[in-house]
């Protein structure tokens, strides 16, 4: 699939708001819970008002707004397509789609080998003309970040990658998994949302690589091609983009209104342990397994504490998926019902928005794209990007067990 070049960055926190102007400055805050661990209505953290708040978002760099564009999409797919779909998609070209790209975004837990996926990749089979999107790779590892994984990447460093693989804001966007036990397809999705692509122009495949080849979708094997005009399809940034640090080259533009919904470790210590008006609901969400929430089974990474955010909600993220699978999602109809037995109220006349969070950010995004699914609108969605990974190591901050 050829693809051309382009840019996306991050705009200012408080004009991304403007369409919470009615909340704005605001202290974020919410009543500590004496009874946190309950997780019954309780778990509803009262009186959101904003996030914001001058520290949201602080560092996604303000070079964003410079780089900010419009996008429309004439044709809206939704978030899932089917692997029949998708094949349509990667062999017709019409003129109403625009560009397509296919992305393998895989990235498993517990990988001995921290290449595994992108070795997979380059072996084939792979999805003819895709690319490799390493979600540990193009990420933020600097300052308070250095210690975290796939922490989502700045906007400078999203924009360099971009045009090293060709993408442009007019591509089309399919992610999908080299198996079914990949985690990290809604965390790719989510990263080129959060990065200003186009909402109604990315999308997930409800399948892998197997499924493609049984529907005899075109695949590849063997050593990699570069594109046309030399464009990257396994990008690495220390070998592929040196210098992207002082370079203001990068050409690809997106707009952006989700930069503001993710959220530091700050801003979430002041939803749980502040108040203020009765306008919102907040509800913190945390895609952990019952165990690990609970605190009585181990974290997977050493070094942290057990146990939950207090007034967060326990709603495991294999929950809303299909048949044990972490690509493809549950229907529409099944994941209200999961929500509602978690007591997870998603009614559209709620005035209220949801924090996601997990063990370290990915599948977090399982749950927002579920609410997404069920008619949240995306701006009501935030991110805790440093996810238990940061939570659990900070002795200061209120666990519950």
């Amino acid at each position: 699939m050829p693809m051309n070049s382009s840019p996306v960055r991050h705009g200012n926190v408080l004009t991304m708001l403007s369409r919470l102007s009615s909340l704005s400055h605001q202290k974020l805050t919410a009543a500590v819970f004496a009874t946190a661990g309950v997780l019954s209505s309780s778990h509803k953290i009262s009186a959101f008002s904003s996030f914001g708040s001058p520290f949201i978002s602080r560092r996604f760099d303000r070079q964003f707004h410079r780089h900010m564009s419009s996008s429309t999409s004439s044709v809206d797919y939704g978030q899932f397509v089917s692997v029949a779909d998708a094949i349509k998609l990667h062999d017709d070209d019409d003129s109403a789609v625009g560009p397509v790209a296919f992305v393998d975004a895989s990235w498993h837990l517990g990988a001995t080998d921290p290449d595994a996926d992108r070795k997979k990749f380059e072996a084939g089979p792979r999805i003819a003309g895709s690319i490799y999107f390493d979600i540990n790779d193009v990420a933020d590892k600097e300052g308070d970040n250095k210690d975290l994984p796939h922490m989502f990447p700045s906007p400078k460093l999203f924009s360099a990658a971009m045009d090293a693989y060709g993408i442009t804001s007019a591509h089309r966007i399919i992610f999908y998994g080299n198996d079914h036990a990949a985690l990290s397809i809604p965390r790719a999705a989510i990263t080129f949302r959060i990065m200003g692509h186009d909402s109604n122009k990315i999308h997930m495949m409800q399948g892998d690589v197997d499924d493609w080849v049984q529907q005899n979708g075109p695949v590849e094997t063997g050593p990699l091609e570069t594109e046309k005009g030399g464009q990257k399809r396994s990008l690495r940034v220390a070998e592929d983009l040196s210098g992207w640090e002082s370079s203001d080259t990068a050409s690809y533009s997106g707009s952006s209104s989700l930069a503001a919904n993710v959220l530091t470790k700050s801003d979430v210590l002041s939803i749980i342990e502040g108040k203020t008006s009765e306008q919102q609901q907040v509800t913190v969400l945390d895609a952990r397994s019952a165990g690990r929430f609970a605190g009585t089974a181990p974290e997977p990474r050493a070094g942290l504490r057990g146990g939950h955010m207090p007034g967060a909600v326990s709603l495991p993220y294999v929950n809303l998926m299909s048949d044990g699978s972490n690509v493809a999602f549950k229907c529409m109809e099944e994941m209200r019902t999961t929500f509602d037995q978690a007591g997870v109220d998603i009614s559209s006349d709620k005035k209220q928005k949801f924090v996601v969070s997990c063990g370290s950010g990915v599948t977090a995004c399982h749950l927002a794209t579920g609410l997404k699914q069920c008619g949240v609108a995306e701006e009501d969605i935030y991110y805790y990007d440093g996810a238990w990974c940061e939570w659990g190591a900070d002795p200061d901050v209120p666990i519950v067990t």
